[in-house]
């Protein structure tokens, strides 16, 4: 009798100590849709999210927790790059590191925010026209890359789907500069939704 118990409980505290320790590693992937605050489209009208042409974008990340406890507050660092397609402005991409804070509640809600800084290298989607064999042609000049310095907040809500596996909708700001040295704006503000996933390692 005491050997039976003296086993179950070596199987309940085992499973305990299991539930308690996680990976401290998790990846994860979003598309989002950018806009910028500035009117810098060529009709020079407002853009908001959610109106007129989806500025897509991929999103593709590494976490690190600081603690291998399954806490209900946790702390990590990440890892993100992004690569985005502006139509009239420019394409590129962005890699950036992230410092960040996330609760759950219920064992299933997840809030969080984060504050990155990082790089940005983007080619200014220019279009001209030559005239050749009695027609015009249109080429894409894309020019030499622009590199950016980026800051980025981002604050994200999300659903604990299962052990490995966490939906996730955020919303962030942007300040990048120098945004476009021929044409002189030194600061933007962009804006963006982020719809993902994030799956622990």
């Amino acid at each position: 009798m005491k050997i039976k118990l003296i086993i179950s409980l070596l199987i309940i505290n085992s499973n305990l100590i299991a539930q308690e320790t996680v990976s401290r590693w998790a990846t994860t992937a979003s598309v989002f849709d950018q806009r910028y605050f500035i009117n810098i489209r060529e009709d020079q009208t407002k853009e908001n999210i959610f109106y007129g042409m989806i500025r897509p974008g991929l999103n593709i990340g590494l976490e690190r927790n600081w603690s291998l406890k399954d806490k209900k507050n946790r702390w990590f660092q990440s890892f993100e790059m992004q690569g985005f397609k502006y139509k009239y402005v420019d394409f590129g991409g962005t890699f950036l590191t992230e410092i960040g804070y996330e609760r759950r509640f219920f064992n299933k809600l997840l809030l969080g925010t984060r504050l990155g800084l990082g790089g940005q290298l983007a080619w200014k989607d220019d279009r001209y026209q030559v005239y050749e064999n009695n027609e015009w042609k249109t080429y894409k000049d894309y020019g030499k890359p622009n590199y950016r310095n980026v800051i980025q907040l981002k604050g994200n809500m999300g659903w604990k789907i299962n052990l490995k596996f966490d939906a996730l909708i955020a919303y962030r700001y942007q300040i990048t500069t120098p945004f476009y040295k021929p044409a002189e704006i030194g600061l933007m503000l962009s804006k963006a939704v982020e719809i993902g996933i994030r799956r622990r390692l």
